[in-house]
């Protein structure tokens, strides 16, 4: 069975935290091995954030995207995207930098097939608020490309890959907490690598 791992996240940063300024973005990582049902800690990521996604492609974990809350002086957090991409080798217990997305983006979903990491949607607090399209990223020759975009832009979504479809789900239509969907689109993709 495979492994699944986190790469960065938030952890308090006071002893209640009840609110989520009161944690901190983190490079902690942590693999789940679904043979013992437990989670143990890896190498640090190579950047602290929240809201990425990851995918495995060849026994790597790819996280990608996701923002930042970096605190302000008068102690509000500003959410900033990041267009990072870390892959993860469970053979070396190391994290590599490849190529940024062309455009920062956090809240988005990952979904592999043929080789390759597909990414949908997301949102952007700052410098505008807006939700996002979608790119596809090849390992092999460490480059991005746009897909056709969403019918529906969203971010927080989920997606699967099912044969020859990759089916986008849920999310939410405005950034922040508002406007959740039901929508489920599907993406056609050719059965080649």
């Amino acid at each position: 069975m495979a492994r699944s791992s986190i790469g960065g996240g938030r952890v308090r940063a006071t002893a209640e935290a009840r609110h989520f300024n009161e944690h901190s973005d983190t490079t902690r990582s942590e693999v789940f091995d679904p043979l013992t049902g437990k989670w143990s800690p890896i190498a640090d990521a190579p950047t602290a954030r929240n809201s990425a996604a990851s995918v495995v492609i060849e026994s790597r974990i790819y996280a990608v995207g996701g923002r930042q809350a970096l605190k302000q002086a008068d102690g509000s957090l500003r959410q900033v995207n990041v267009a990072n991409l870390a892959v993860y080798d469970p053979k070396t217990n190391l994290w590599q930098t490849r190529a940024p997305m062309p455009q920062a983006q956090g809240g988005r979903a990952a979904a592999a097939h043929g080789g390759k990491l597909h990414v949908f949607g997301g949102e952007q607090w700052v410098p505008e608020r807006k939700v996002f399209d979608n790119w596809v990223y090849d390992p092999a020759t460490d480059r991005w490309q746009s897909l056709p975009p969403l019918p529906t832009p969203r971010h927080g979504l989920g997606a699967a890959t099912m044969g020859n479809r990759i089916h986008v789900f849920g999310g939410g239509a405005k950034v922040g907490g508002d406007a959740a969907t039901a929508v489920h689109e599907v993406l056609v993709l050719s059965e080649t690598r």
